[in-house]
């Protein structure tokens, strides 16, 4: 379990995780000349008709959710990104049976609605040498979150962090080289003006790893199942034709 360090005592992490892989946007959106750019989705853009998805957001307002952010045709693509992210906008179109600028369309306003967040690589903390991931929770003094929160930002170690509830103020992941590293991280986040203790979790495998392809496909159930009983139904995109056998030898 991790244990409380406050501001001069000795953070020492225990334990020495096995390499983690922290993706940081999977698939790809083809822009309008269809070159490739990976793309990141935005759970709380992807909201249910009975409320809004998210893990650490604010509450719905007052009729929020009522509609689907997205509907069935969104999630047809949104997976297409994400398990064909180096197709093209053509192709995605032909998969789908609807016209390319349709599906251009919904793209770009899927990353207006802010439903697709952001582009670039998943990159692997440990493939860069920071192998070591660590889960630090920070407790701020009253008045001082937005100053510590600004200051967290300054520290190239923590890829994320979060204002949470329960124990602590913040928690932050973090990745190192190894412990004696980590450490030194987690002395810096001590010395902050504002924060009065930290607590460490290192983590030792990843059981889950980062996905939101599950999320859409359950969106897009439930968006099938709002669908008129007047509106036809999307066919489903052809399956991908197995591999002709190589020519034979004629047992030469």
């Amino acid at each position: 379990m991790g244990q409380w360090h406050s501001p001069g005592s000795p953070g020492a992490a225990v334990g020495r995780p096995t390499a983690h892989r922290i993706p940081v946007g999977p698939g790809a959106v083809p822009d309008r000349l269809g070159r490739l750019r990976p793309v990141a989705l935005r759970p709380v853009a992807l909201r249910r008709a009975v409320g809004t998805v998210a893990l650490i957001t604010r509450e719905p307002a007052k009729g929020e959710g009522d509609d689907m952010a997205v509907d069935e045709l969104d999630t047809r693509i949104l997976r297409l990104l994400l398990e064909q992210p180096r197709t093209s906008v053509r192709e995605y179109a032909r998969l789908l049976g609807i016209a390319r600028g349709t599906v251009q369309a919904r793209l770009d306003r899927l990353e207006r609605d802010g439903v697709i967040t952001g582009t670039g690589p998943s990159l692997s903390p440990a493939a860069l040498g920071h192998p070591v991931l660590a889960f630090v929770h920070v407790e701020v003094t009253q008045g001082h979150l937005d100053d510590v929160g600004d200051a967290l930002a300054c520290v190239p170690e923590i890829v994320e962090a979060f204002s949470v509830t329960g124990g602590g103020d913040l928690v932050t992941r973090v990745v190192a080289r190894d412990n004696e590293h980590l450490e030194d991280v987690i002395q810096k986040l001590i010395s902050m003006p504002g924060v009065v203790r930290t607590r460490t979790e290192v983590a030792l495998r990843e059981r889950v790893p980062h996905r939101l392809l599950p999320l859409v496909e359950s969106i897009g159930r439930a968006a099938a199942k709002q669908r008129p009983p007047s509106q036809a139904p999307l066919r489903p995109p052809p399956s991908t034709p197995p591999r002709p056998p190589p020519p034979s030898d004629g047992g030469r």
